[in-house]
């Protein structure tokens, strides 16, 4: 059993992402887009109430970099521990 001053900390994070080969223009605006409504204030609030909060939309080379840097870390771990598909 948890001490009663024990607390949880999670993190995690969700993103938008499109098939390979689709246009640079078309991801720029869905990131622009996207981003805009992250910050309305009352997305904002109402992401809060429920939990969670945002920095925005990041740009796509940020968020492909870190998918990378993700899929890299969490797939020694699963390699590592001899995780297998069942």
């Amino acid at each position: 059993m948890a001490p009663a001053d024990a607390s949880v900390d999670f993190s995690g994070w969700m993103v938008v992402v499109a098939p390979a080969g689709t246009p640079v223009d078309v991801i720029g605006r869905m990131n622009r887009e996207m981003d805009a409504v992250l910050k309305e204030p009352e997305v904002e609030r109402r992401l809060r109430e429920i939990g969670f909060y945002t920095r925005g939309a990041g740009t796509p080379e940020e968020t492909g970099a870190y998918i990378r840097d993700q899929y890299d870390a969490w797939g020694r771990v699963v390699r590592d521990i001899g995780i297998q598909p069942e």
